[in-house]
C-alpha cells in the first residue's frame, strides 16, 4: 500500500465531497474505486471496517470515511485539518446552489432531483451486490434475503413513532444471533452424529 501526497489527498476528498449528492453508503463504491482499487491507499480490509463503523455511529458516513483515510495517511491533526479544508469548497458550492436556485425553473429542480435520485438507486444496488458477493462466506443467502425483507417491510409499514433505529437493530441482532445459533446447533449435531458413526 502507498501513502498519497497532501495534495492527491485533497483532490480525492474535493472530487469525494463534489459528487456526494447521494450521501451516505452511495459514495462508498467511489470512495473505494479511488483510494482502495485505483491507488491502492488502503486494504479493502480496512475499507470494510470504515463501512461497518460509520454506519454504526451517527453522522456524514463520508465524511466519516474521508476522515479515517485522512488521520491513517497523515496523522490526527493534518487528517483533521485536510478533511476540513477539502470539505469547505463544497460547502461554497452548496450554498451558492441554494442562494441561486430561486432562479431557476422548479421543473428543472425536479428533473435534476429525479435524475440523482435514479443514480443514488443505480450505484447503491451495485455496491449492494459487490457486497453481497464478498460476503457469501461468513453470511448465507437465506439470511440477507430475510434481512432485506425485513428491513424493506419495516420502513414501508411501520409508522414513525415507533421505527426508531434501536427497536428495528435490536430486532435485527436478535435474529442474526438466533440464525447463527441454529446453524451452530446443526453443525454441532454433524459433528456428533460424524464421531458416532466413526465408532
Amino acid at each position: 500500500m502507498s501513502k498519497p501526497s497532501f495534495w492527491q489527498a485533497f483532490l480525492f476528498v474535493l472530487k469525494i465531497t463534489f459528487i456526494s449528492f447521494g450521501g451516505g453508503n452511495a459514495l462508498m463504491p467511489i470512495i473505494e474505486k479511488e483510494a482502495i482499487i485505483k491507488n491502492n491507499w488502503a486494504s479493502k480490509k480496512e475499507f470494510e471496517k470504515v463501512i461497518i463503523v460509520t454506519n454504526m455511529i451517527p453522522g456524514a458516513s463520508v465524511i466519516q470515511a474521508i476522515s479515517f483515510l485522512c488521520i491513517k495517511w497523515f496523522g490526527p491533526l493534518k487528517g483533521s485539518i485536510l478533511t476540513l479544508i477539502s470539505v469547505l469548497p463544497h460547502l461554497f458550492f452548496a450554498l451558492l446552489l441554494f442562494v441561486f436556485s430561486r432562479y431557476i425553473p422548479k421543473k428543472y429542480l425536479y428533473i435534476f432531483a429525479l435524475a440523482i435520485i435514479c443514480v443514488v438507486i443505480a450505484i447503491l444496488i451495485n455496491f449492494t451486490i459487490s457486497f453481497l458477493k464478498t460476503s457469501h462466506k461468513t453470511l448465507k443467502l437465506p439470511l440477507w434475503i430475510f434481512l432485506f425483507i425485513f428491513s424493506s417491510l419495516f420502513s414501508l409499514f411501520v409508522p414513525a413513532p415507533i421505527n426508531v433505529s434501536i427497536l428495528n437493530i435490536s430486532i435485527v441482532i436478535s435474529g442474526t444471533l438466533l440464525y447463527q445459533l441454529i446453524v451452530y446447533l446443526k453443525q454441532k449435531k454433524a459433528l456428533n452424529k460424524n464421531k458416532g458413526g466413526k465408532k
